[in-house]
């Protein structure tokens, strides 16, 4: 149940714009009270009929539009309307990009609708606007290191770690970062010592089959097809690396590389030449489940008399802990939006 007063207010707004529809700051009002109560609906049409009555002209500031789009883009965040939301806070910069906010909110959406390299870059100017944006550091850095780009994503983290030394989740980030760049460094050295191991022994089945694994694990997908194909001409239809094989091709296919597929027949042969045992994932990673830290004002608290977009429980993101250049595994995660800057209107 809303606040009396609050609830009070509203029926007054409505009564007041009943008798005299062309007042602005009773609009303002109106909206600015539904959107305290959550009606985000109701409030996204009101802060747009406000921006139309006062807009080219109506005496309202280029800085007050854009915050009225940013609390739109809010709303509408809130009904999980993202191209809308999108819309409104592209808006917002548009008319006066110096809210930070709106451009942190603003990657954060992006984040959630699949283009975090745009989300990058809003990130990237939200900082450029206000150095002091924790939040915009954190969303960067974890952005790019969900993004496989150890390098930069790990720069962001110590910048992050600078300003909030006891950053758990920034912590766990930066371990992973460290564990991850040895285990890649492991990884080049096993590459090169199989690769050497099949150069001495071309029929060495179970040195070429640990070598595709190597590479699979790698990226490497095209070199690790080639490998797969090559034993399964000195083994043909062996079942174990036929299942490889097509995994490999499957991920090719993915992206569009997918190489010819082979003819596959079954057989019973065991390895010859080398090793009698594969492991079905080379240096399988485990993933940790995490969740996303909750974002909120720019100094990493909710700012005060707004809201939060796509609250409720939040999803755990999966970061990879294992081997392979670049092999985080991500899952969606929505991030909270900080809140907004109110324009000081009153009836």
């Amino acid at each position: 149940m809303e606040p009396p007063n609050l609830v009070g207010a509203v029926e007054q707004y409505k009564e007041a714009l009943v008798l005299n529809g062309e007042h602005p700051e009773t609009m303002f009002n109106l909206a600015n009270a539904l959107m305290q109560m959550e009606e985000w609906g109701e409030a996204c049409a009101t802060f747009e009929m406000y921006v139309e009555m006062t807009g080219e002209g109506g005496g309202i500031t280029p800085e007050e539009e854009a915050l009225i789009y940013y609390n739109v883009g809010g709303c509408y965040g809130k009904m999980d309307q993202n191209e809308r939301s999108k819309e409104a806070l592209e808006k917002s910069i548009a008319v006066h990009g110096s809210n930070d906010q709106a451009y942190l909110n603003l990657g954060n959406l992006l984040v959630t609708m699949k283009d975090s390299d745009t989300a990058i870059d809003m990130y990237k100017q939200a900082i450029s606007l206000n150095k002091d944006n924790v939040n915009a550091h954190r969303n960067l850095a974890f952005t790019l290191v969900e993004e496989g780009d150890l390098e930069e994503g790990g720069e962001w983290l110590k910048k992050v770690l600078a300003m909030m030394p006891d950053d758990e989740e920034a912590q766990m980030y930066m371990a992973d970062i460290d564990r991850m760049i040895n285990e890649n460094e492991k990884l080049s050295r096993d590459i090169e010592e199989a690769r050497k191991v099949v150069s001495e022994n071309e029929t060495n089945l179970g040195a070429r089959a640990k070598l595709a694994q190597l590479l699979r694990a790698d990226d490497q997908l095209e070199e690790s097809a080639k490998e797969f194909e090559k034993c399964l001409e000195q083994q043909p239809g062996h079942p174990k690396l036929t299942v490889m094989l097509e995994g490999v091709q499957r991920e090719l296919g993915l992206r569009g590389l997918s190489p010819p597929k082979l003819e596959i027949t079954t057989s019973g042969n065991s390895l010859a030449n080398g090793s009698s045992k594969f492991f079905d994932e080379a240096n399988s990673p485990t993933g940790r489940e995490r969740s996303h830290s909750s974002m909120g004002g720019g100094n990493g608290e909710e700012a005060k008399g707004g809201f939060s977009m796509f609250g409720g429980k939040k999803k755990g993101r999966t970061l990879s802990t294992g081997v392979g250049k670049d092999t985080l595994k991500k899952k969606s995660s929505a991030r909270k939006m900080s809140s907004p800057a109110k324009v000081g209107v009153s009836g």
